[in-house]
């Protein structure tokens, strides 16, 4: 309920916020509300800790600590502590490469084999441009044993082929930005790191560095936490993705040295404005159809736009420049599924009424209910819900539900879930494909089987629908 009174009094706040003469005495009742709404979120979502920031017009308008660094020693969130930002440090890694273009070492039509040598004549036409935007075409280095050498990988990458033409679509690929960080220390004669540390950051290893090695103890640093849903508790992520990840997933950071870096990124100390405005412009994908910039991602959601990337389920930059509003949000687990997208969204509004995002909060609304309330009230909550909705795609919220009490072991209500999401989206092979596993999960494998081979049939390409055909129709057939 807490969530509930929550919204209550953000609408009561945001009618206080129409009348601009009342904003500075609305100021501490905001940032009260701010309070309280991040409380809930990170009691519903058990959100181990968290550090969040919000700036506007120039000035930190709030900053928060929450919650646990690490749950064993009970150490708190604060200002010391540093967490990793896992793909959001590809901002950073974006915004050197675009200063190499300001000072003219680099320009975004360079082809990487300039740069980095010994690489497949296949990666010919792969351009600056198509590693930053992500639409190189390349095989994702995920794919492979990080214990490869450098050459020894891309020999491999090579020999497996391309995906696609270059610049042809939006693939979301951890290659791209390690190509990149060769192409930085070719040019620069630095490593990697040194080059972001010494252009971007203070220099002051206590507050940000690279590591990619989340098993390591250092000091202030929060652990990671994934929830193991059979053992019903947080578990610490131990993963080391390596130095290759460092442009891609390495930064570790304080909140207040983010905080620093985005008000030299607003005051044009890291890039001038035409090309800070140029790394922002839209790329032009060959499909026509997929959206991304220069490394930076766009979050559209309603009418409410902005910029900024993400990281591990468990960060968010978001810049909403029309409004002259940043907010930035750091964490450290959380049970069900990320969430910093939907609080982003939701504290915009709460600090801008402009940005108020009503989609955004009525699947905020959606989420808690099923995860807190009987499923039943949850049920004649959402029929009130989508009755003054009726036109909002609601599908990978209760995808996304369905999958989360699954995990709670709340079978028959994740197949409760998952049916109005088939009733809604019948034409969607992967809301089929999940209310079979559901059901598939709950033993009741005829109807089970039933839904798979509806997946399949809106999907030929659904290759788990055929393989768990095939596995029911060999359990069936056992039981015989």
């Amino acid at each position: 309920m807490k969530y509930i009174l929550s919204i209550g009094v953000m609408l009561c706040l945001l009618s206080c916020f129409s009348n601009k003469n009342e904003v500075k005495s609305s100021e501490a009742l905001n940032k009260n509300v701010l309070e309280t709404y991040l409380k809930s979120m990170a009691q519903t979502h058990a959100i181990p800790g968290m550090a969040v920031a919000i700036i506007k017009d120039d000035q930190v308008y709030y900053q928060g600590y929450f919650g646990l660094a690490d749950l064993e020693s009970r150490d708190s969130i604060d200002d010391r502590t540093i967490f990793r930002i896992y793909s959001t440090t590809k901002l950073l890694t974006s915004t050197g490469i675009f200063q190499l273009i300001a000072n003219g070492k680099i320009a975004l039509n360079d082809k990487i084999n300039t740069y980095v040598e010994g690489l497949p004549p296949s990666w010919n036409d792969i351009e600056i441009q198509h590693l930053l935007t992500h639409s190189s075409g390349l095989p994702d280095i995920i794919w492979y044993d990080n214990q490869l050498g450098d050459q020894e990988l891309i020999n491999k990458m090579g020999s497996d082929g391309m995906v696609f033409k270059p610049g042809e679509q939006f693939w979301y690929n951890q290659t791209n930005y390690w190509l990149l960080s060769r192409a930085v220390e070719k040019i620069t004669g630095m490593s990697f790191e040194s080059f972001i540390i010494q252009n971007q950051l203070s220099g002051d290893s206590t507050h940000s560095f690279f590591s990619s090695n989340s098993a390591k103890i250092i000091p202030h640093r929060a652990n990671k936490y994934e929830y193991n849903f059979e053992k019903r508790e947080f578990e610490k992520t131990t993963n080391n993705d390596g130095r290759r990840a460092h442009p891609g997933n390495g930064l570790n950071i304080t909140l207040n040295a983010l905080i620093a870096w985005n008000k030299k990124l607003d005051d044009n100390q890291l890039l001038d404005s035409v090309t800070k405005v140029n790394m922002w412009r839209s790329f032009e994908f060959g499909n026509k159809k997929d959206k991304f910039r220069y490394g930076w991602g766009d979050y559209t959601s309603g009418s409410t736009e902005s910029i900024g990337f993400t990281g591990g389920g468990v960060s968010g930059f978001r810049k909403f420049t029309k409004n002259n509003l940043s907010i930035l949000f750091l964490s450290n687990g959380y049970k069900y599924f990320p969430v910093h997208d939907l609080i982003i969204n939701h504290l915009a509004g709460l600090v801008d009424s402009n940005l108020l995002n009503p989609e955004s909060l009525v699947k905020e609304t959606i989420q808690s209910d099923f995860i807190l309330l009987p499923i039943q009230q949850a049920l004649l909550n959402y029929q009130d819900i989508r009755k003054q909705n009726p036109n909002l795609d609601l599908e990978g919220i209760l995808n996304s539900l369905g999958y989360a009490l699954m995990k709670e072991d709340r079978v028959k209500d994740a197949i409760e879930v998952l049916a109005i999401n088939v009733e809604e989206n019948p034409n969607s092979s992967n809301v089929y494909d999940s209310f079979a596993e559901a059901y598939f999960k709950n033993r009741q494998y005829e109807q089970s089987l039933k839904y798979y081979k509806k997946s399949l049939e809106l999907d030929p390409t659904n290759n788990n629908a055929v393989a768990m055909i095939e596995e029911i129709n060999q359990h069936m057939s056992n039981k015989k």
